[in-house]
């Protein structure tokens, strides 16, 4: 099986090409300017190092979120038109399980932290070991001060790892039982989303182009604005 994974949710998108187990070729960017730049070009570049074509794929994995929601919504457009058009399955795959997976091989507990902005951090707790990881929280967006508490809890102590962490280093440096993963481990990437998205496909985890759905965690501003007036509260 061939598989094309995207991974758009943070700021540094990038670009995957699998065969079953094996990466192929993997690119990213980090840039200013928005992912729908880049996207395009980076798949096109990625296939050709790979010497194939769109219609070599068999499934296509993409970051559903949380993150950047502008960035997430390039990603998920570009993999429901692909789904849509060579007629492959699709998955999902949540861009805090992704940052997880790269500390597989840890073994105890991990938060996965994503910069939110508005002075929070999207986050969920794993257990991980042995190559694999299990999800013990929902995913979830909380002030800094309020995640550094809530992990308190666990005496045994908890790897952190991603830019949320990174951003808001004050609120967890002064928690014992809390450690920072290394520098190349902060972001997800597409070659975590694929693997992610192979084990998905192999299990009959997967979507059609219609049924793709972000996984946002909160309001974008716009939707809590009009909220907010529905309510009264503007």
């Amino acid at each position: 099986m061939y598989l094309l994974a995207l991974e758009t949710a943070t700021p540094v998108a990038s670009v995957a090409v699998y065969r079953q187990d094996q990466l192929l070729v993997l690119h990213s960017v980090h840039s200013q300017r928005t992912h729908s730049v880049h996207l395009l070009p980076m798949i096109k570049s990625a296939l050709a190092a790979a010497s194939l074509t769109m219609r070599d794929l068999q499934g296509l994995a993409v970051s559903s979120g949380p993150g950047s929601f502008t960035g997430l919504r390039i990603g998920l457009a570009a993999a429901r038109t692909l789904g849509q058009v060579l007629n492959i399955p699709l998955c999902g795959v949540s861009t805090l399980d992704a940052l997880a997976y790269r500390l597989r091989f840890t073994r105890g507990y991990v938060c996965a932290m994503l910069y939110a902005r508005k002075n929070e951090v999207y986050y969920a707790l794993y257990n991980c070991g042995e190559g694999r990881i299990s999800r013990l929280t929902p995913l979830q967006a909380a002030a800094p001060q309020r995640v550094a508490e809530e992990l308190a809890a666990y005496r045994e102590g908890v790897l952190c790892v991603g830019d949320g962490v990174l951003a808001y280093r004050e609120s967890f440096s002064r928690m014992e039982n809390l450690t920072v993963a290394d520098g190349a481990l902060h972001l997800p990437g597409a070659d975590c989303i694929a693997e992610l998205g192979l084990k998905m496909l192999r299990e009959g985890r997967y979507n059609n182009a219609f049924e793709l759905l972000p996984e946002y965690v909160r309001l974008s501003e716009a939707e809590a604005r009009l909220k907010a007036q529905s309510s009264g509260g503007i």
